[in-house]
């Protein structure tokens, strides 16, 4: 992830502290279900994984995600509401010192509902819209999609549970973006993520913007923010699934505001570009650990080794813990891979290779072979 809001303002989220510090897994995504409401065109479940775990092993794998040192959970799907003991899931984590989150369609999250889950402990709930009413109701496939959505999200929040959006960017809603935007500001929504499409699932390449696009986009991104800022926003909005926007808001503020294009790289190095297989992890419906969850490669199954054994002995992960050694193409040749990376599923998913260059950076070669000084 890369905090646009934080980077332009110079004030980090606490949120991303929890994130970001330490070398363990510290987020895993957990898909406790494949079954879902709705019928997504873009969704990166392929609904295939086999048997879900049953409550027991679910219970035995979550005291395993603590020895792991995991200490995010987000619980995804599928639709994560969709399985019946997810409250008790919940509770079961936030118990093990795991703050719990939600990844969520909305559309199930009830007035009762909520209030579950904020006794459970679920600290956040995100909300995956995919623009205005018409264009979200169509991705979805059903009418009233976006209304159900909106009323979930407004009852989390009346729960005082943080509500977050996931707005996952295509050629087909990308320019619903910013009013998108300000409607999630102006009904106090705290995060607001934006995330570059990963080729898994039903998403293909076909579907993603052209390079010049992307990066207008992202340009008209960063001037968002900013007016955000300027009017007195609260919401934290970030890029997902594309570590070259801090390389290129590194760029941009160099031009402009030099002792802030410093900070902004001082946290860029930090963070230590793209996290997965060093911080941030995937476990699918059937114990399968895969390095996130757009990426379809199989580590090992909590069934039957341990989680920390898993991670401990994998070579993919082994590989992502010591990157940017091992890239090639365009990301191997890059100034600014020690802070970028590039996308690993996307390039594995595109060229075969999840040390290739990640097809989806849209900075140009003279812009990718220094770092400016500031």
């Amino acid at each position: 992830m890369v905090n646009i809001t934080a980077l332009l303002s110079g004030e980090p989220d606490k949120a991303d502290g929890t994130r970001y510090s330490g070398g363990r897994p510290l987020v895993l995504v957990w898909n406790v279900t494949s079954r879902c409401n709705l019928d997504c065109v873009h969704c990166y479940s392929t609904s295939a994984f086999g048997d879900e775990l049953s409550h027991e092993d679910a219970l035995s794998a979550i005291e395993g995600f603590r020895r792991a040192g995991v200490k995010v959970l987000l619980f995804s799907g599928g639709e994560p509401l969709l399985r019946e003991d997810v409250l008790e899931l919940g509770k079961a984590s936030s118990d093990s010192s795991i703050f719990p989150c939600l990844s969520t369609n909305g559309t199930l999250i009830t007035k009762e509902f909520a209030g579950d889950l904020k006794e459970a402990g679920f600290i956040y709930v995100g909300v995956s819209l995919d623009g205005l009413p018409g264009t979200h109701d169509k991705f979805r496939r059903r009418e009233g999609a976006f209304r159900e959505a909106m009323a979930g999200m407004e009852r989390a929040a009346g729960e005082g549970i943080r509500v977050g959006v996931r707005f996952t960017v295509t050629k087909f809603n990308y320019y619903e973006l910013y009013d998108l935007m300000d409607l999630a500001d102006s009904l106090g929504v705290k995060r607001f993520c934006v995330y570059h499409l990963v080729y898994s699932g039903r998403a293909e390449p076909d579907h993603d913007l052209d390079l010049h696009r992307k990066r207008t986009l992202i340009e008209g991104l960063f001037r968002k923010v900013r007016e955000l800022l300027e009017r007195g926003s609260q919401m934290q909005v970030l890029t997902v699934a594309g570590p070259f926007d801090g390389a290129f808001l590194y760029r941009e503020l160099a031009k402009v505001d030099p002792p802030g294009a410093k900070e902004a790289l001082k946290a860029l190095e930090a963070q230590g570009g793209e996290g997965t297989g060093r911080k941030l992890l995937c476990v699918d419906p059937s114990g399968w650990v895969r390095p996130n969850q757009f990426w379809e490669r199989r580590l090992g199954n909590i069934r039957e080794r341990s989680l920390d054994d898993i991670i401990s002995e994998d070579p993919t992960i082994d590989a992502l813990r010591r990157l940017p050694e091992g890239l090639s193409g365009r990301c191997g040749r890059c100034a600014f891979k020690g802070i970028c990376g590039g996308f690993r599923a996307r390039a594995e998913q595109v060229f075969g290779d999840f040390l290739a260059e990640d097809p989806a950076c849209y900075l140009s070669e003279e812009e990718i072979g220094n770092v400016p000084r500031t």
